[in-house]
């Protein structure tokens, strides 16, 4: 939680401007559906938490019960370390397992580390909305990247 809030604070990654409670970011992190998981991601070196990801619903609804949404969040120190695509690829390996078509990233569009994290790992840009988000005072493209698991 004090990571995400992290994000809130400093960054556009999220627009929201204020902190989640205890219970919003449990309702982000566990799922009532048993195909979807919250991974930590440990530093071997200090067993202190790196980051995590998830792989939820994309959206409620039997319509949408093949297709799920990545979250992925790391400290500052633990990016540009490779982390991330290998965080990717367990949460992917799980999407699959658990019976997912389709996975889908919706990201800030000023977040460009996590752009090209996902295109590096065959993310196709399939949707752009723009001006969606308003932060530090300006509005802000949203990006949707999809990959098809199956």
């Amino acid at each position: 939680m004090e990571m995400y809030n992290d994000y809130i604070a400093t960054s556009t990654a999220l627009f929201r401007s204020t902190p989640v409670t205890r219970v919003e970011f449990s309702e982000k992190v566990f799922y009532g559906d048993p195909r979807c998981k919250t991974f930590a991601v440990i530093d071997d070196l200090d067993g202190m938490l790196a980051g995590y990801c998830s792989i939820g619903l994309f959206r409620p609804g039997q319509q949408y019960r093949n297709t799920a949404k990545i979250s992925i969040y790391f400290r500052p120190q633990y990016t540009g370390k490779g982390l991330g695509g290998l965080a990717l690829k367990h949460a992917e390996a799980h999407a699959r397992a658990a019976g997912f078509h389709s996975i889908i990233a919706g990201i800030s569009s000023e977040n460009s580390a996590s752009i090209k994290l996902f295109e590096r790992n065959g993310y196709e840009h399939v949707a752009r909305l723009r001006e969606i988000g308003w932060k530090f005072g300006r509005f802000i493209d949203f990006i949707y990247c999809q990959k098809i698991l199956s």
